[in-house]
């Protein structure tokens, strides 16, 4: 056994125990749902247990395309390591020193007495139906079919598929992040608040709403053959539905059903989309997209900038309308071209996320990561604080449970998306219409209290 081998499994196994007694102390519980929790949650299975798969070279797809370097390796673990203690002890940091307060507990801690909305107004009508356009208007664009989803429902070879991706998302002409934002973002908010309204009131008008804003939100999640976030959206009404009947989620008591639930969802999609027959090929092509999909981006990463390329020094961030004097560096697109060049051969622009860390190594170096993950523990412990206050009706919880989901994904893509974070900015925006303007009066008593 190698020192790289030894000294991966000492961290590997020791290191959860002191996460778990560091949250101990600071009184707060990776088991109640919260901001952290799931992004913790999320690290946990994308980017800590495949390590162990990947030492091993038990994803032999994963070795052969490069990730076969243990020191390389080492290093990368190391990394993610700094960045989950750098980002927890930040958010304990504030939590248990500045708001030590024993009423503020995490989820809804105050007994509440809550005003809700039976009927939608206009305006909340007007936002569901420029949704529905939005995502008729994107579609169009394309041409029903041409899009990868029906390509790949229809068994065409795996190279059209992956053209049709491409053309409808990182080579997409025209200004895909606001398509996105009317057709993802705007419209999860909006599937979510209709989705609580049928759990707490369950009426025809609320069932024939969520029946079609689901059935149409699933299909722009699924229509460029992004398979990882219709498990997304599962989740996310679970979540939904546990809070508005539970009050609080305990995430060790349902993990269990959870990754049933995430596990059959994946191999039907990966079926559909990748034509394997259900066996154990299947599985393990599930398994090593889930555990080392993401590890092997960030090993690329490092591997990137540990020889080929010096640091960037910001010049991957946001540079908005060319303000700053600076030329932004595509990093995503960067790092698949310098690994899978023979794409470019196919008219195939991809690209190559990983955990927000990695982006940050690329600029700064490894003082980018421990500086980075310590701002963004603060920035979402004040998110989750200010949510969590905003948490007074079914509305106020679908903005929590979107935000949730929305911070997650900090665990697989880049700081730069959350720099200047303009779906955070129109989602809240978003919410306070559907809060304050485009809802008729009170017409029924929602109580929410937390058990003792």
């Amino acid at each position: 056994m190698s020192l790289s081998i030894f000294i991966f499994h000492i961290l590997f196994f020791v290191f959860p125990i002191f996460w778990y007694y560091s949250i101990k102390i600071a009184k707060f519980s990776n088991f109640r749902l919260s901001i952290l929790t799931y992004l913790n949650l999320n690290i946990f299975v994308f980017q800590y247990i495949g390590y162990f798969f990947l030492f091993h070279q038990l994803f032999t797809d994963r070795y052969e395309s490069g990730v076969n370097n243990t020191d390389l390796l080492l290093k990368t673990f190391i990394f993610n390591l700094t960045c989950i203690t750098s980002l927890n002890l930040s958010y304990l940091f504030l939590k248990y020193i500045i708001f030590s307060s024993s009423k503020d507990k995490y989820l809804l801690s105050l007994n509440r007495n809550v005003c809700t909305y039976k009927r939608f107004g206009i305006g909340f009508y007007v936002l569901f139906f420029l949704c529905l356009f939005g995502s008729y208007n994107y579609v169009q664009n394309f041409g029903f079919d041409n899009l990868a989803l029906i390509k790949a429902i229809n068994g065409s070879p795996i190279q059209e598929v992956m053209e049709a991706r491409s053309s409808m998302t990182n080579n997409f002409s025209g200004k895909l992040h606001w398509i996105k934002l009317l057709n993802v973002e705007i419209f999860s908010l909006i599937t979510l608040v209709v989705f609580g309204y049928l759990v707490v009131f369950k009426s025809y008008k609320s069932v024939f709403l969520f029946v079609i804003s689901c059935t149409a939100l699933a299909f722009n999640l699924l229509i460029s053959s992004e398979k990882g976030l219709i498990m997304d959206l599962v989740i996310m009404l679970i979540f939904l539905y546990y809070l508005l009947k539970i009050h609080e989620i305990n995430v060790k008591k349902i993990a269990i059903i959870f990754g049933a639930i995430v596990l059959i969802i994946l191999l039907i999609v990966y079926k559909v989309f990748m034509g394997l027959s259900f066996d154990s090929s299947l599985i393990y092509a599930v398994m090593s997209r889930i555990l080392g999909g993401q590890i092997d981006s960030a090993y690329y990463y490092v591997e990137y900038f540990n020889v080929d390329h010096s640091f960037l020094y910001g010049a991957s961030f946001p540079n908005p309308g060319g303000f700053l004097p600076f030329t932004q560096f595509n990093l995503t697109q960067e790092i698949q071209n310098w690994k899978f060049p023979e794409l470019l051969e196919f008219n195939v622009i991809g690209s190559m996320p990983t955990i927000f860390w990695a982006e940050a190594y690329a600029n700064f170096g490894f003082l980018g990561i421990v500086f980075v993950s310590f701002v963004v523990g603060f920035v979402l412990f004040f998110v989750d604080f200010i949510a969590i206050k905003l948490s007074r009706n079914i509305i106020g919880l679908s903005f929590y449970v979107y935000l949730i989901f929305h911070y997650k994904n900090l665990a697989v893509t880049g700081i730069s998306n959350f720099m200047v974070d303009i779906n955070v900015i129109v989602v809240f925006i978003v919410f306070i219409v559907i809060n304050k303007v485009s809802l008729n009066p009170p017409q029924k008593k929602l109580w929410i209290k937390t058990p003792d």
